[in-house]
């Protein structure tokens, strides 16, 4: 599922919010993800020519798999 959001103050700035979060399971090998990602965006012109924009975006993964891995030697 994903969530965004802008508020523009004035028509020279403005700041987005963002945030994705996805779950993942298969119970026929034991395997899971969840995936959050949160960011926000700050844009800003104070003049005509120039144009200023800063972004962070956080990415927190967790998974957990429980698989056996065969070793072949040849």
């Amino acid at each position: 599922s994903k969530l965004s959001t802008t508020w523009s103050p004035s028509a020279k700035m403005a700041a987005t919010f963002f945030m994705r979060f996805r779950y993942e399971e298969n119970s026929n090998v034991n395997y899971e993800q969840a995936t959050f990602v949160p960011g926000a965006t700050l844009w800003y012109a104070p003049s005509n020519k120039l144009n200023l924009t800063m972004a962070y975006t956080f990415n927190n993964q967790d998974t957990e798999n429980r698989a056996c891995v065969g070793w072949y030697h040849g």
